[in-house]
């Protein structure tokens, strides 16, 4: 038994002299699927990447936006959780906004974005109706359709753009400094009741 353990034991390792070192392999451009010198998304400026397909440059954003949208997850997250569904959902909404970011989309259009998120978020906080509005309304598809169509410079904001977007704005923040004054000017009427003035 002893001699057949002796006949199993590996042999020690000879010493490698140093001219005997193995060689490295070297990498051959020809060998290779993609060309060196097509440079990657990252390297290409928003105006070469609008020539590519934006399920490619963005498929991220592109698999998010049929999640939410098209198959309906933002309606249903508001509805199993009225409010905080909208709130989880519209964060994500966020990689849209951030597409357009990264794709070179005019200021103006980025600020359109965020106002169909805007009322996205807000009308979706009311259960049932907000969720049936989610359904119609498809935030993340208006926006990626945006960056779609204006990435890279591929088209230029129209007056229409600017004045829907300034409209848009004057009614937010109506909707927030009406109630803010009517409060205040509760708070006062109260105040004066119980005053005795």
């Amino acid at each position: 038994m002893s001699s057949l353990v002796r006949e199993l034991r590996p042999l020690p390792p000879t010493p490698r002299a140093a001219s005997q070192a193995l060689p490295v392999p070297r990498h051959d451009p020809a060998d290779s699927w993609v060309d060196p010198s097509t440079p990657s998304l990252d390297d290409m400026s928003p105006a070469e990447r609008a020539k590519r397909p934006l399920s490619e440059v963005a498929p991220f954003t592109s698999k998010l936006t049929k999640v939410l949208d098209d198959w309906g997850l933002d309606a249903i997250g508001g509805f199993v959780f009225p409010g905080a569904g909208d709130v989880v959902t519209g964060t994500m909404s966020f990689a849209v906004l951030a597409t357009g970011l990264r794709e070179g989309v005019p200021t103006i259009i980025l600020l359109r974005m965020l106002l169909n998120l805007l009322v996205d978020v807000v009308v979706g906080i009311f259960p049932i109706v907000g969720d049936l509005f989610d359904l119609f309304w498809r935030a993340n598809r208006k926006n990626l359709d945006l960056v779609e169509r204006y990435r890279g410079g591929k088209e230029k904001p129209s007056g229409a753009d600017y004045a829907l977007v300034a409209v848009g704005y004057l009614l937010a923040t109506l909707l927030i400094v009406m109630p803010a004054l009517w409060i205040t000017s509760l708070g006062f009427g109260v105040a004066k009741l119980f005053g005795g003035e």
